[in-house]
């Protein structure tokens, strides 16, 4: 009994111990924890989707590396690329115009996005993204709306409509707006309900859109490898539509 009880001060010694180091490192605990979340999270996405071959197209940025498109070109299923070229007022992808170039000398469909924050005004984003705008693209552009910092519902969305406003000015249709489906449902409908959608929702189970729409793009997974390409790439495919209602009129 007596060599029990001598023990106690130590475990109580111990427990502060443990106590004190994860209130000093709450933050650093805190971060790790969601990175495993994130990672358990991508692990999950990557076992529902890693065997779907009947995707249509792919998107990237700089992220990706160094791609070879001659390889990317070669995969049947690839229809057609967006790809990352600006983001914000002063931000321009490293590999964004070498990647549009390389691509469509291969053969392939490819289309420019910008990627929207709220740091800087619809005007000098836009600016932005015409200024580096490759003109060897070939498909409708797409404005990439899913990053609100700390705006309000009505402020985020006139941000995001006067840029796509400038940018159906610019080449005469209306951009492709790539969002998420809880960002669709709950704010960026109905004043996006006319574009076409490239609907970002992870796994085997369709989108369910809160206006039913029928046509869109489902980037069903973000964590897949493919020939040509070093890193985990976003795989997408039609739904309701084909290669026809992306492309340019005027190229």
């Amino acid at each position: 009994m007596s060599r029990h009880k001598k023990s106690y001060p130590i475990i109580a010694i111990c427990l502060i111990a443990i106590v004190a180091f994860g209130w000093v490192y709450r933050d650093d605990l805190e971060h790790y924890a969601r990175l495993s979340l994130s990672t358990a999270k991508r692990w999950v996405r990557h076992q529902q989707t890693k065997d779907i071959k009947d995707y249509n197209g792919i998107d990237v940025s700089s992220h990706q590396k160094h791609i070879n498109w001659r390889v990317v070109a070669a995969n049947e299923n690839i229809e057609f690329v967006y790809v990352k070229i600006t983001e914000g007022t002063t931000y321009q992808d490293r590999l964004g115009q070498q990647n549009i170039r390389n691509a469509r000398k291969h053969g392939l469909n490819v289309g420019a996005y910008h990627f929207l924050t709220t740091k800087s005004s619809a005007k000098t984003q836009f600016e932005n993204f015409k200024q580096h705008y490759v003109k060897e693209a070939n498909l409708i552009p797409m404005l990439d709306v899913e990053e609100r910092g700390k705006f309000s519902d009505k402020e985020w969305v006139a941000l995001a409509k006067e840029v796509a406003d400038m940018m159906e000015q610019e080449f005469g249709v209306k951009p492709i707006i790539y969002t998420t489906l809880a960002l669709y449902n709950g704010t960026l409908y109905p004043t996006f309900k006319d574009y076409t959608i490239y609907i970002g929702c992870y796994g085997t189970k369709p989108p369910s859109f809160c206006d039913n729409k029928s046509k869109y793009l489902w980037q069903y997974a973000d964590t897949n490898f493919i020939e040509g390409i070093q890193k985990p790439v976003d795989q997408t495919r039609f739904v309701g539509l084909t290669i026809d209602d992306l492309l340019l009129k005027n190229k």
